[in-house]
């Protein structure tokens, strides 16, 4: 039972680390990141056939595509003046206004699991707070499949805490904008982030709210790849 039990927590950290991966910004080193993930034969099986599977594949074979990609990046998250922040802080205005707190508290899960990012302000970064959970995720698969009943169970609480509080209520937020549910970028990631999250809460009978944006705007045109989602797999 715990060995079948921590391999399926160690698939949901390999899903996990593919949203984090790919809600990052695609920079030069992203093809070679998400190799050695995708090659992991259930995470393969799960992106089979998704929308996800086709974007990826035209990464890897156009680099136009990619190229799109990465200026569709800046052009929302980056330039866009209260467009779509990636940034948990950023996107509520309730957030925003308790970012020292909200920051303090994603501290203290990433130091008490001993989980290494670039700088406390960035923590609250989507693709932050995915690989975080990720972490925390493999981590109860390693102390469940070594019998530690009560480490798991500690791992389990601050994974129910993180997921309701911070990481659930973000990409939910971020997978419901229409905006971004039709860009040919992101419309696949943040849908399979979306799908791997509400896993993650069922799984933790975890209910979590949808953050409300700071702006109502943000909504605006948006740049399309749809030649390069279309290449053959």
């Amino acid at each position: 039972m715990s060995t079948a039990t921590a391999e399926r927590l160690t698939e949901r950290a390999l899903e996990l680390a593919l949203c984090a991966a790919t809600t990052g910004y695609p920079d030069e080193g992203i093809l070679e990141r998400l190799g050695p993930l995708l090659a992991q034969p259930s995470l393969a099986a799960t992106v089979a056939d998704t929308p996800l599977a086709s974007l990826l594949a035209s990464w890897g074979r156009d680099e136009a595509c990619l190229d799109a990609a990465r200026s569709a990046y800046l052009e929302r998250f980056e330039r866009a003046a209260g467009g779509n922040p990636l940034h948990e802080t950023e996107y509520a205005r309730s957030k925003l206004l308790a970012k020292p707190t909200v920051l303090a508290d994603l501290g203290g899960f990433a130091t008490a699991f001993g989980f290494e990012s670039a700088g406390l302000d960035m923590l609250d970064h989507v693709a932050a707070q995915l690989e975080l959970l990720g972490v925390l995720t493999l981590k109860e698969a390693v102390l469940t499949e070594t019998g530690d009943s009560e480490g798991s169970e500690i791992v389990r609480d601050a994974r129910g805490k993180l997921l309701k509080d911070h990481t659930a209520p973000l990409v939910r937020a971020l997978s419901a904008r229409a905006d971004l549910r039709d860009d040919a970028t992101f419309g696949p990631v943040f849908a399979f982030c979306a799908a791997v999250i509400d896993a993650e809460c069922e799984a933790l009978g975890v209910e979590a709210e949808v953050l409300r944006p700071a702006t109502d705007g943000g909504e605006g045109d948006h740049m399309e790849c749809g030649a390069c989602v279309a290449l053959p797999r």
